[in-house]
């Protein structure tokens, strides 16, 4: 699946409505992180938000985001370190297919593939037969080392909104991105 940096996300609706927003973008997405490099930005928690919006910026700066887009045989979404799944996770720590997510009953669940170290939805244990339902802002740890987080299309406009909040009260502008597919 193809992957969009946050910043280049966020330049392209900037300046639409909510409602043009929701009318386009009808697919959920997971924000992975781009592994930041030493001195980058640190996920900002809950609190430090609200006191530095320069942080919440470089921070949502540093992250991609990927469409879930189902086939048509709506056949799960594979994630792992192995070329070959549909969300690819580039770190030895996490299995080949660490898990799955799928469009059960009208929700979406998260699977644990069988891998080695395991996958969690805020905190609980993932286990591998029912999986987990997931909603916007759920934060998916994989393996115990990388954060994935899912959102619906209500939650991601969410998020630009408090992003374009914080890039307004700090003057920060977009970073230069490419846009790779």
């Amino acid at each position: 699946m193809p992957t969009v940096p946050f910043a280049a996300f966020f330049a392209s609706w900037v300046d639409r409505t909510r409602e043009e927003f929701l009318a386009e973008v009808r697919a959920p997405h997971l924000v992975l992180p781009r592994l930041p490099l030493a001195g980058e930005a640190e996920p900002p928690d809950a609190a430090t938000e609200r006191v530095d919006p320069a942080r919440t910026v470089a921070y949502w700066d540093l992250q991609v985001l990927v469409p879930l887009l189902p086939a048509a045989d709506a056949a799960p979404i594979s994630i792992g370190r192995g070329s070959d799944n549909d969300v690819v996770v580039a770190d030895a720590r996490v299995s080949k297919v660490q898990a799955y997510l799928e469009r059960r009953d009208d929700e979406w669940r998260v699977l644990d593939a069988g891998s080695t170290n395991g996958t969690r939805a805020d905190l609980q244990r993932v286990p591998t037969e029912r999986g987990v339902a997931v909603r916007s802002g759920t934060r998916i740890r994989l393996a115990e080392a990388i954060d994935v987080v899912f959102f619906e299309p209500e939650g991601l406009l969410g998020v630009l909104e408090r992003v374009r909040r914080a890039r307004v009260s700090t003057e920060v502008p977009p970073p230069d991105f490419e846009v790779r597919s």
